[in-house]
């Protein structure tokens, strides 16, 4: 066998590489023979073997085609002597051949080195790009899973608040689900406490009535029996000054321890009291004007007074006077408020002391205008005022409580006195007030001691229990005027529409 430079160990980095299949690779080029064959098959003769005689011929093609030709030279040669010289000149002919041999297996080294270095190239620029790609596909990847991390952190802020958002919805629900039971309970307590307070303001005030009542039957015996007996009295004191005058007239006319002289000084003694008369005109005047004039309290009234006649008449004159409504209740409280209505009437005729009434309940429910037809059935004036207006006054409130009950004796009526807003100025007397309001509290408490057949005192508030004990203790009768109810509206709404 010959050198062959594939043989050997090589460091050569593409030597490891291997060439695609579809690439074009250069064929190896061909080994030559060596002299030592050649004399070893000349050396063999016919016997040497066909085989390796072709291979020798194959290898040396200069030396013959034929078995029979390559024979024939190897004879001659060595019958001539020449054999030796032949094998000489065929070592060097070797020796050509094994550098073109060589030289062209380097060339083939170098082809397929080439080829493996492009080979390379391509590998490595392929396997750059497969690195790029998969960078590529890394980084979309961790920019994908970023985002998949983004959007599941979103998620889970959002599912967060969203759980915040109920945690604190139901929390603000259970709040306002406490807030308002607590609320419906306290508006429990304070209605059954005003229901208690009322109820007790009503037993306290039917019994104060009924003892009122009983009272009231004793003090009229005994006024009776007082008349009767002032009535004897009378008669007999009569009988005793017509004696008296006689006598005294027959001393006069007789001019008796100087009467007649006493009569002189008697005319003079007028004479001066008229003058004095003149001077206290003054004060009787205004006096009388307290009296008859409306006083500042009195915010409507249907008696009438000298400074209310000429609006009244100008107001008639202009068609400005407007039907008063009739009031529309309940067909339980409407038999309670004509029972009072029957109760006035017959205390009016029979010259009886009136009973006191206290309207209670929300506001716009028809008890302003009930006092107005309470006053007008019985044939009675109406007076109508506001306790908001009593504290504004500040000292003078005391005065214009006075001079307004004062104004109410004086009806030949009678006069019915509504006070509505009655809590703003009748308030307990046990509660941190300014002595003016207190003063005007005790006065309105004197001038009610006693029940009075002139006025009948009918009081509305909507809070019975801010009332002072002792302004209940005055009213006879307690009535709760609720609001209306469906048939009740009804029947208001179609009052307006006929009226309008």
């Amino acid at each position: 066998m010959g050198w062959n430079p594939f043989a050997a160990k090589s460091n050569n980095p593409l030597d490891n590489v291997e060439l695609p299949a579809d690439a074009a690779i250069p064929a190896a080029p061909e080994q030559p023979g060596g002299v030592k064959e050649v004399e070893k098959v000349a050396n063999q003769g016919q016997s040497g073997g066909a085989q390796n005689i072709a291979a020798l011929s194959a290898s040396f093609s200069d030396m013959g085609s034929s078995m029979a030709e390559f024979s024939n030279i190897v004879g001659d040669l060595k019958r001539s002597g020449q054999w030796n010289e032949a094998i000489k000149i065929m070592s060097q002919h070797e020796a050509t051949q094994q550098e073109k041999y060589k030289a062209k297996s380097e060339e083939h080294k170098l082809q397929v080195e080439q080829l493996k270095a492009g080979a390379l190239r391509e590998q490595n620029q392929a396997e750059l790009e497969r690195r790029k790609h998969q960078h590529e596909m890394d980084m979309k990847k961790v920019q994908y899973q970023d985002q998949l991390a983004q959007k599941r952190k979103e998620r889970e802020m959002q599912l967060e608040l969203q759980k915040q958002k109920m945690a604190e919805e139901q929390r603000l629900s259970s709040l306002e689900k406490e807030e308002g039971i607590r609320r419906q309970t306290i508006l429990w307590q304070q209605e059954e406490e005003l229901k208690k307070e009322g109820q007790k303001a009503k037993i306290h005030a039917r019994a104060m009535a009924e003892v009122e009542r009983e009272n009231h039957d004793l003090r009229m015996e005994q006024k009776r029996l007082e008349a009767k007996e002032r009535g004897k009295a009378d008669a007999e004191v009569g009988k005793e000054s017509a004696k008296l005058r006689m006598e005294l007239f027959k001393r006069l006319m007789q001019n008796q321890d100087g009467m007649l002289t006493n009569a002189a000084f008697s005319g003079a003694g007028l004479i001066c009291a008229f003058f004095a008369f003149k001077n206290a005109f003054g004060f009787g005047f205004r006096h009388l004007e307290a009296i008859t004039t409306k006083p500042n309290l009195v915010q409507e009234t249907s008696r009438k007074a000298w400074n209310t006649v000429i609006p009244s008449l100008v107001k008639q004159m202009r068609g400005q006077t407007v039907k008063r409504p009739n009031y529309i209740f309940s067909e339980k409280v409407q038999s309670k408020v004509e029972d009072i209505k029957l109760v006035t009437r017959n205390a009016l005729i029979n010259k009886q002391a009136h009973r006191n009434v206290l309207l209670y309940g929300p506001p716009g429910t028809g008890k302003t205008l009930y006092a107005k037809s309470l006053a007008t059935d019985a044939n009675m004036q109406y007076a109508i005022m506001s306790g908001g207006d009593v504290a504004p006054l500040g000292a003078q409130a005391t005065y214009e409580l006075n001079k307004l009950f004062n104004w109410a004796d004086k009806s030949k009526k009678g006069l019915v006195l509504f006070i509505d807003e009655a809590e703003a100025f009748l308030r307990p007397r046990d509660e941190n007030m300014s002595p003016e309001l207190r003063s005007v509290i005790n006065t309105f408490l004197a001038r009610t001691g006693e029940p009075s057949n002139k006025m009948q005192i009918v009081l509305a508030t909507n809070q019975v229990n801010q009332l002072d004990s002792a302004v209940l203790d005055r009213m006879n009768e307690l009535l709760e005027i609720p609001l209306p109810e469906f048939p009740e509206r009804e029947a208001m709404l179609k009052q307006y529409i006929l009226r309008g």
